[in-house]
């Protein structure tokens, strides 16, 4: 199991810079989940790709059980993880669209590199 200290690592290595501006910061309430059995955006991504990589490795299963299960209800479902995956995908598209005004903002900006208002880490 990760200690906290590497489990921050792990998160904000890649991203010096942006961990000095977001490291403290909270998740807005739109990101988590409404009661302590809700899932979150990042907790239908897993389950989703589990899903969908057992359907990947195991299409041929799927095929037979359908015979079992009926086509239609095995369609329905595949139909779903389908649209699962594709509004995942839409949200990451609009979180790289996002990101990238951000991005471009910055460029803009040519903001100095340290900003009172920023703490640099420990």
């Amino acid at each position: 199991m990760l200690t906290e200290e590497a489990r921050r690592e792990r998160k904000w290595g890649s991203f010096p810079a942006l961990r000095q501006a977001l490291e403290s910061k909270t998740l807005p309430a739109q990101y988590r989940p409404l009661t302590s059995t809700s899932d979150t955006f990042f907790d239908a991504i897993l389950r989703i790709f589990d899903i969908a990589d057992l359907v990947q490795a195991y299409a041929d299963d799927v095929q037979r059980a359908s015979i079992v299960t009926g086509t239609d209800e095995m369609c329905r479902d595949l139909d779903r993880v389908m649209q699962e995956l594709n509004g995942m995908a839409y949200r990451f598209t609009a979180l790289s669209e996002d990101v990238s005004k951000v991005l471009n903002d910055v460029r803009r900006s040519r903001a100095p590199r340290q900003t009172p208002d920023i703490a640099p880490l420990p």
